[in-house]
């Protein structure tokens, strides 16, 4: 909840002893219209720029609950577990990602990468058998 209202999503109000009130706000009501936690994916993309996003995260064993929440939801949208807490997507995933760590309070703990890798050919092979990737994609232009 502190992270909504810092971030302006919700508004708090106090309506007795121990009691309140929480109202999305105009941008909470847009990010709520806009995603939904457990459905949350990734758009198709007709091109791609040839970069890999990277998402790699260091959080404390404290928020454990909500680390193994932010995993589980990288490999529902298709991510590719390099690594315990290194994910490779091949598509721009920043607002996505954003969502997820407001939703969970991990902003101080995860990082979105961007760039090429020399040898990436089993990763484009991997999204191809998801049908992430399509020969489009692959065409150079």
């Amino acid at each position: 909840i502190y992270h909504l209202k810092r971030n302006e999503f919700i508004t708090l109000k106090s309506i007795g002893d121990k009691k309140f009130e929480l109202a999305l706000t105009p941008k909470g009501q847009e990010l709520f219209g806009q995603y939904n936690f457990y459905t949350l994916k990734i758009p198709a993309q007709k091109r791609w720029d040839k970069k890999w996003r990277i998402i790699a995260f260091d959080i404390p064993e404290k928020y454990r609950t909500s680390r193994d929440t932010f995993r589980e939801r990288l490999k529902s949208m298709g991510f590719f577990q390099f690594q315990k807490s290194f994910w490779i997507y091949p598509f721009d995933c920043e607002r996505e990602i954003h969502y997820l760590c407001e939703h969970l309070g991990l902003h101080d703990y995860v990082f979105v990468f961007k760039g090429k890798f020399v040898k990436d050919r089993l990763l484009t092979k991997y999204f191809q058998r998801k049908k992430v990737l399509k020969k489009e994609h692959l065409r150079i232009k």
